[in-house]
């Protein structure tokens, strides 16, 4: 039978079980929270995990720079007058209505195409319509094709022609995944000068991360990462000529996540805004001038979509003036007799269907897909990651918590069959 003395001795057990396990909890979970609980290991292996699992996106965004800011122009000059530089670097009306456009936009592994829509055309439906410029590279070649009064103009170039890997493109993909083709996963893990703190912005904690590029000379970024993972900001940071020293050439600010989760619950978080602010140079108190600011909004995207490789040719159009920077013809015609010399005809066999049956397929595929939330998307996914030294990402890890709670199941379960025991006897 138990006393009195035994009864108070088992509630204070209980009590201080109960108060341990809770603080435990607690600590797993603030520590993987925090921010400063991350490395750079850590956060190498987070940004690789979430590049593998993004295979492919379609997708469909606005782009349009803004006005140079009235009050930026004399300080604009200031810095040409500094630097002897030429340009102005002033956007006008009528420059940000020639650079606004909608894009319907495909990537496949290192495979991309780009068909560009007037801003205007603000309806998705639109898509269907000839593109005032398609561009697409299929893993080896970059085609060109634009539309003109006088007739369409196309091009074929190699990777190295076309600046392809040396031109960082303000596409989806390079948001968060890559800058001129070497993955950010790579940038952070083997970049020198890495350093890494915790800021806080706005009363909350974020990550900044700094490094410089692990194969271009004078190319540098900072990072900011919030609680979430989340990329939120990245400056870049170079030396164009004829600047003295490396600069902040831009910065880019990423908003309105929204959330795209797999059949297993994995999320992929990605931006549905971003903004690309410009800048031309320094005051001379180290002052960086900005000269634009490129919006890009998204309207849609998918993840991991089936995409035919086809996509990724173009159709030249019979007449179509056509550069070829591949077997050093120059200037020739397609579907012409000049057309099938040797070497031309080999870039030129293995051609898209009309890029009218593939644009009324993507709209084909958008229609099926209308009224879909993020939420809803499948995104599929591989492995999950460690974000932190000991912690396993994206996901709570319940190991720590079932090594505490079984072992005080079995416990109680204990202190009951031994208390029934005492009471039989």
């Amino acid at each position: 039978m138990l006393t009195k003395k035994s009864t108070l001795n088992l509630r204070v057990l209980l009590i201080a079980a109960s108060f341990a396990f809770l603080t435990y909890c607690h600590a797993c979970y603030a520590s993987q929270e925090s921010p400063s609980k991350w490395t750079r290991e850590a956060i190498a292996r987070w940004l690789r995990h979430q590049e593998s699992i993004v295979r492919s996106i379609e997708c469909t965004f606005e782009s349009k720079p803004l006005l140079t800011r009235p009050e930026n122009i004399p300080l604009i000059d200031q810095v040409c007058r500094q630097l002897g530089k030429k340009n102005r670097y002033i956007y006008t009306e009528q420059i940000v209505k020639a650079n606004s456009f909608v894009v319907h936009w495909l990537r496949k592994g290192a495979k991309e195409r780009w068909d560009t829509f007037e801003l205007t055309d603000t309806d998705s439906r639109d898509i269907p319509r000839t593109p005032s410029r398609s561009r697409a590279f299929d893993g080896h070649l970059v085609r060109d094709l634009e539309l003109h009064d006088k007739g369409p103009i196309g091009s074929i170039e190699t990777i190295e022609g076309a600046h392809w890997h040396s031109t960082n493109l303000p596409d989806p993909y390079s948001f968060l995944y890559e800058f001129q083709a070497t993955p950010y996963s790579k940038i952070v893990a083997e970049g020198s000068n890495f350093d890494m703190s915790v800021v806080v912005r706005d009363g909350r904690e974020l990550i900044q991360v700094s490094v410089d590029h692990p194969s271009l000379d004078s190319k540098s970024f900072v990072l900011l990462f919030d609680d979430k993972h989340r990329l939120i900001e990245r400056q870049y940071i170079s030396q164009i000529s004829p600047d003295p020293a490396p600069r902040l050439c831009e910065r880019h600010v990423f908003s309105n996540y929204k959330k795209y989760k797999d059949e297993s619950g994995e999320l992929i978080w990605f931006p549905q805004n971003a903004v690309y602010h410009h800048y031309m140079g320094n005051l001379s108190d180290g002052t960086p001038v900005e000269y634009t600011a490129n919006t890009m909004t998204i309207r849609e995207i998918r993840f991991n979509v089936d995409i035919p490789d086809e996509e990724f040719l173009i159709e030249f159009p019979p007449g179509t003036e056509i550069w070829d920077g591949v077997a050093g013809l120059g200037w020739v015609q397609a579907m012409g007799e000049i057309a099938q010399d040797e070497g031309l005809s080999d870039l030129l066999e293995g051609t898209a269907p009309s890029r009218t049956k593939l644009s009324e397929a993507s709209a084909k595929r958008e229609k099926q897909n209308a009224g879909v939330s993020a939420d809803d998307q499948v995104v599929p996914a591989s492995d999950k990651p460690q974000i932190y030294s000991n912690k396993l990402a994206n996901t709570r890890s319940w190991w720590p918590f079932a090594g505490l709670f079984v072992p005080l199941v079995f416990l109680l379960g204990g202190m009951i069959w031994w208390s029934r025991r005492k009471k039989a006897s």
